[in-house]
């Protein structure tokens, strides 16, 4: 009779371990507009939207320390995460929470979390699909360690990356001024002819730089590549001016 009892205590609490699990959603999640590349996803458990703390950290572009305790800087902000205290801290700022989740050995923290720390707000929450708002663009990722965030075009569709500490110049342009001068990224636009020979526009081009460089510009290569679905010849050359070599991509 105790085996019986024992066995029956044992599949009624593997049976709540699993009901609970069972009721985990996944949701997508988005920043302007913008979806978060998270390898383990954000859930809705218990009735509360968690996210996996170090990979959205990580996506975002954050420098993440794992001990312990926690530690991500972001946007000039450090958040700690102290589950054995059931806490975390905002810039110093202590917040006491004791509901964190594990789930396949992955921490998950509150959405609040995240609005608390960046300035986040909410959108809406349907269909699967949490949206926040930010005050600036996010969704920056870490390119040979170098921050880089999106900029949109909305106009024409087209979102590119560029590195983080690059400033808005004028409408179309985005850089900074270096002590070898501007460097800089132009993403006007213009509308082409259907018929236009796209090959012949980039032999025109290299005119002008030979013209512009003489012997001082070498082409590596060209090729068509697909931004944001639409298709772009792209070049490639160095140029050596007063003894400065620059890699150029256009």
């Amino acid at each position: 009779m105790k085996k019986i009892c024992i066995m029956l205590i044992i599949c009624l609490i593997f049976t709540l371990s699993f009901s609970v699990f069972s009721e985990d959603t996944v949701v997508n999640l988005y920043i302007n507009q913008i979806p978060v590349d998270l390898s383990q996803p954000a859930l809705i458990i218990n009735d509360n939207i968690m996210v996996p703390i170090i990979n959205t950290f990580e996506a975002l572009g954050a420098q993440v320390f794992e001990n312990e305790v926690i530690t991500a800087y972001y946007l000039n902000t450090y958040v700690k995460v102290d589950v054995v205290n059931n806490n975390y801290s905002i810039n110093g700022k202590k917040y006491k929470y004791n509901q964190f989740e594990t789930r396949n050995d992955t921490l998950y923290v509150p959405l609040n979390l995240l609005n608390l720390a960046f300035d986040f707000t909410t959108e809406s929450i349907e269909n699967n699909q949490v949206h926040l708002n930010a005050n600036t663009i996010i969704q920056y990722k870490n390119y040979n360690d170098i921050p880089y965030k999106s900029v949109s075009f909305d106009d024409v569709g087209v979102r590119f990356k560029i590195p983080l500490d690059w400033n808005i110049l004028d409408e179309f342009t985005h850089g900074y001024d270096s002590n070898y001068g501007r460097i800089s990224a132009n993403f006007s636009s213009r509308d082409l002819n259907e018929n236009i020979d796209l090959d012949l526009i980039m032999d025109i081009y290299k005119e002008h730089l030979i013209m512009e460089y003489k012997e001082e510009v070498i082409f590596s290569k060209s090729e068509q590549k697909i931004y944001n679905y639409l298709t772009s010849n792209v070049l490639y050359f160095t140029t050596n001016v007063n003894d400065i070599i620059t890699k150029h991509v256009t």
